[in-house]
């Protein structure tokens, strides 16, 4: 079946990197304990939003460009290196804290990984991801028992920076365009759009509550992340698949058992949910069995989001998606803002969820409006 078989190519391309990338994360979570952990969780997301400033949408639309044809590796560099330059020369304005972390937007803004994507190397995108994961393992296997946080910061810019020297060394004299960069703002808006329903909480309970909490609930998150995989997997394979006539009703038949079968494994973790955390992370973090029980459900309701999104981007009903997709991040917004401070981790849980449910909605319906309509 094409679809099982691009879904495994895909996941298995990221898989392996993933997991290297898991076990630093346990790894971390377990020495820096659930308070130094959150910390931890709370500076990379900020790190995430000041990425956003440093790549505004440049990298998408640098794929674009190569995939067609252009040659603008040297001025994507050259720009994203600029910013990041200005960003970090802002260093004394940061709490001394998070100085650590800022350096590694030099070695994010080296990161080749939209260039691959663009050329359609995938083999050394898959290596470029597996080596990523690799030395960040090392790194903070290295650094964190010495170091504490900032062995983070630094196994984090070394990830990115030591498997990039590999790839961009060919790479044309770095330039800057504005030229570039003004075309690419549409993308970054998405990008922003993005980062607000995937990062919000974790920046508001960062502000808000505890650093312990933080951590908790970043550990029951990082489990979910797993599982999340798949749902990226299954989006892309079957965005060509969907587009032939032929094909169609085989995928849409299979993409609906994966759902079901969403809905199974999320119902096992739920049940096992504290055996779980106790063996990945350890006494310390029980009280993430709670949030994991929860989040676990964002699994099948994005599985059931992407049958029905990927229909909608098939028949190009752009606007629709885009409407799904921004009603979701508001609604996560909203109550993340609102519930949060108040109710901590356990609302920005839920939070999640009901969003989830509201775009699994709304795709839902455009899609089978769709379907009317043929």
């Amino acid at each position: 079946m094409d679809i099982l078989k691009g879904t495994s190519l895909v996941l298995s391309g990221n898989l392996l990197a993933r997991f290297s990338g898991f076990l630093a994360t346990v790894y971390l979570a377990r020495v820096l304990g659930n308070q130094g952990y959150g910390s931890y969780v709370f500076y990379i997301t900020i790190l995430s939003y000041l990425a956003l400033l440093q790549d505004p949408g440049l990298s998408t639309l640098g794929a674009r460009e190569i995939a067609s044809g252009e040659k603008v590796e040297g001025r994507i560099f050259g720009t994203k290196l600029l910013i990041s330059f200005i960003l970090t020369s802002l260093f004394f304005l940061y709490p001394p804290s998070f100085r650590p972390f800022v350096f590694a937007l030099i070695p994010l803004a080296l990161y080749p990984e939209w260039m691959l994507r663009g050329q359609g190397e995938f083999k050394k995108l898959f290596f470029l991801s597996l080596f990523r994961s690799l030395f960040f393992l090392g790194s903070v296997l290295l650094f964190v028992p010495s170091f504490r946080i900032r062995g983070g910061a630094y196994a984090y810019a070394i990830s990115f920076l030591l498997p990039s020297l590999f790839f961009i060394w060919k790479v044309q004299p770095f330039s800057f365009s504005f030229s570039l960069l003004r075309l690419a703002l549409p993308f970054g808006i998405s990008g922003i759009l993005y980062q607000i329903y995937h990062n919000s909480d974790m920046l508001i309970l960062g502000i808000f509550r505890s650093r312990s909490e933080l951590g908790l609930y970043g550990a029951a998150f990082r489990v979910v992340f797993l599982f999340l995989l798949l749902d990226r997997a299954v989006e892309t394979a079957s965005l060509p698949l969907l587009s032939r006539e032929e094909k169609r009703e085989e995928t849409v038949a299979f993409l609906r058992k994966l759902v079901i079968a969403g809905v199974i494994v999320s119902a096992f973790i739920t049940v096992f949910s504290r055996l779980i955390v106790l063996f990945i992370f350890g006494k310390e973090y029980l009280l993430s069995s709670l949030y994991l029980s929860i989040l676990i459900w964002s699994f099948p309701l994005s599985l059931f989001s992407t049958l029905h999104a990927v229909s909608l981007i098939v028949h190009k009903r752009d606007k629709e998606y885009m409407v799904c997709s921004v009603c979701g991040v508001l609604l996560n917004l909203f109550l993340n803002l609102a519930l949060i401070p108040r109710y901590g981790a356990l609302a920005a849980s839920l939070s999640t969820i009901v969003a989830e449910i509201l775009m699994a909605y709304m795709f839902a319906r455009y899609d089978r409006a769709l379907a009317r309509m043929d």
